[in-house]
């Protein structure tokens, strides 16, 4: 994570790969050159040799639609990937007449041969071209495409994903609008030093419940902080006129254009996370051109559109006592459980006890923070282990069961009195106010910008600590431990000021062109497989697919039966039976050590299936009228 980190998270739902975590975005400044205000009648060519500099780009010059590609920065593979400008319409609403441009970063992996990587397949094999999104809103498609995974060889995720489609389909991802090196922008701020004094008093305000007994007098403090950010957006001269420009509407028009210049017919598509969001608005704007769309870790977007939490939280508790389970049959192999005895030939009741002694441990750790932060001196960056830093952490790593294993070695150090490793990866860093490169996250005010934006005009009410403490005591009641941890959602319930110019009135039943997948993991901390059976039920002919085990969309733990649905739909349009099972490659992954994991029981997921899900989907079918009625009656 960038130094000067948000320690609360915001509401970000960035997928996190079994090869690394995606962490929230943090505060950042990028430096592009900016669009042209007026368009001209030129229209510069794509692709050819030798490549202009980035900074020669115009996209005031090229035609709507148009890609213009250009030198890769050097923190890209130029040897794998093709990086490019599209030129957009500001305001689709009013592109007649506002000429305004907005400049989409795109970075394009081209198909490889899947037995020979280094070869590049021939044009005439390749399908098409599939477009990511990693989710947030706020998350970076170009970084979730272009960065190399130490943990998976340094193979990028555009590697991996081009083996499970054989090699036919070119892959194609971009920053959406306010995010890394896209412009519109949302960089409130009038510098990065601005920036990084406001994201300090941020970190030390820490998340609602890190202070104990600060009560009321706390719950104000974060309010006023989130209503600063409402009124610094709106009062900068650019973002007040831009930000009503970047919603997901408008990028769902934005990949209209991408598949168009590309040369595809419709839009093969892969979205996580928020990206199931995007996606599922694509499909119910233009359902015509859908050619193949996989959902993955999928939110409601009723539920998003109204700037709730509903459905967010539902397995959350859950995963976390997978942590603790699963390190407890791990025995000495989970450094929590190291010297509590043996996993092998443990009763049930003796294995209960290992799981609520390591818990036990963990939250004596919460305790102690919650009372005085550790004093970190020998430090790289010298500073304060706070309550929320180890907050933020546990919450951070139940998205990745990858790092479970040294989250746990960072934990039993902490409590043995070492809080350097723990402290070097998690806690607060300086800030960087010097040139940025492209691999940063985007600015936190993008995520909020967004899915404020996107909620429309429908709360008039200006958020109280009274309102404020009955919505976080409705999230508690889904998460005893991470209610408050998109509280800053909230943000959108009034103090907001710049909402989307075009927000999204649809049903989410409109019939396909090719039926949608979506795919559910039966322990995902923020996006419940229950959100895939209801999402299945909207759209006709759909399918959902759960994958059993823990983790946030379905790479965060490898699955060859996942990969063989998602391979067989894009390769020849095959959906599996709705409510299909896949299990992980458990024998592949151990979380903890060197031996396999085990997961819930069949019985298990058919109660998860037939009773969690059909409450959701009943509470969503009412949700999603009164979303509309709600609508009709605010004109939006």
């Amino acid at each position: 994570m960038p130094a000067g980190k948000v320690r609360r998270c915001t509401a970000v739902l960035l997928c996190v790969a079994a090869t690394a975590f995606l962490c929230p975005p943090s505060w950042r400044t990028a430096h592009f050159p900016f669009p042209s205000q007026w368009t001209s009648p030129a229209s510069l060519s794509s692709a050819v040799a030798p490549l202009p500099p980035e900074g020669d780009v115009d996209v005031g010059t090229l035609s709507l639609g148009d890609i213009h590609w250009h030198q890769c920065p050097e923190d890209i593979d130029s040897d794998k990937f093709e990086c490019g400008r599209l030129s957009a319409p500001l305001n689709y609403l009013n592109s007649t007449t506002d000429r305004r441009r907005a400049s989409i970063y795109v970075t394009r992996y081209k198909a490889r041969v899947a037995e020979h990587p280094q070869e590049l397949t021939r044009r005439e094999d390749v399908l098409g071209t599939i477009v990511l999104n990693p989710g947030g809103p706020g998350g970076s498609g170009v970084d979730f495409m272009t960065t190399p995974r130490p943990v998976a060889n340094n193979l990028t995720f555009s590697d991996l994903f081009n083996q499970l489609t054989k090699g036919r389909y070119d892959y194609l991802s971009f920053d959406p609008r306010g995010v890394g090196r896209t412009w519109p922008r949302a960089n409130c701020w009038k510098s990065p030093a601005d920036s990084c004094v406001n994201n300090m008093v941020r970190a030390s305000q820490g998340m609602y419940g890190s202070i104990k007994g600060g009560g009321d007098a706390h719950l104000g403090e974060l309010l006023a902080e989130m209503e600063l950010v409402s009124q610094v957006c709106a009062q900068n001269e650019e973002t007040r006129d831009t930000l009503q420009y970047i919603g997901t509407t408008a990028t769902a028009r934005d990949m209209r254009l991408l598949y168009t210049a590309v040369g595809d017919t419709g839009l093969n598509y892969w979205g996580f996370s928020y990206g199931s969001t995007l996606g599922a608005t694509f499909a119910d704007m233009f359902p015509s051109e859908v050619r193949r769309l996989v959902i993955d870790g999928v939110m409601q977007p009723a539920y998003y559109y109204q700037g709730l939490w509903n459905d967010t939280f539902i397995n959350t508790d859950g995963v976390l006592d997978g942590f603790y389970d699963e390190c407890a049959k791990a025995g000495d192999e989970c450094a929590l459980a190291k010297g509590l005895g043996s996993r092998a030939g443990l009763k049930k009741s003796h294995h209960q006890h290992l799981v609520d002694t390591i818990r036990g441990k963990v939250e004596r750790l919460y305790e102690r923070l919650g009372q005085k932060p550790v004093v970190v001196a020998n430090a790289t960056h010298p500073g304060l282990l706070t309550w929320s830093d180890l907050h933020d952490t546990i919450f951070h790593a139940l998205y990745a069961p990858v790092s479970w294993n040294a989250l746990a070695q960072d934990l039993q150090r902490l409590i043995d009195g070492d809080p350097v490793p723990f402290f070097e990866k998690h806690g607060l860093k300086p800030c960087e106010t010097g040139a940025i490169t492209h691999r940063k996250p985007s600015s936190a005010e993008a995520t909020v910008a967004i899915t404020c934006g996107d909620t429309g005009r429908r709360f008039v009410q200006r958020p109280t600590v009274k309102y404020w403490k009955v919505f976080l005591k409705q999230m508690f009641r889904l998460s005893h431990h991470f209610g408050a941890t998109f509280s800053e959602s909230i943000q959108c319930h009034g103090s907001w000021q710049i909402h989307s110019n075009e927000p999204w009135l649809g049903d989410f039943t409109s019939p396909t062109a090719h039926p949608l997948l979506m795919i559910g993991n039966s322990y995902d901390p923020v996006t419940p497989y229950a959100n895939a059976v209801v999402m299945s039920s909207l759209f006709p002919n759909s399918s959902a697919v759960l994958r059993r085990g823990y983790g946030h969309c379905s790479i965060s733990q490898k699955s060859r039966c996942i990969e063989h649905i998602v391979g067989d739909y894009f390769l020849d349009g095959t959906l599996p039976p709705n409510g299909t099972v896949c299990d992980v490659d458990s024998w592949d992954q151990p979380l903890f050590g060197t031996k396999p994991s085990q997961y819930m029981q069949q019985q298990e997921v058919e109660a998860l299936h037939e009773g969690v899900a059909g409450q959701l989907l009943t509470h969503a079918a009412a949700d999603i009228a009164a979303f509309q009625r709600g609508r009709r009656l605010l004109g939006v």
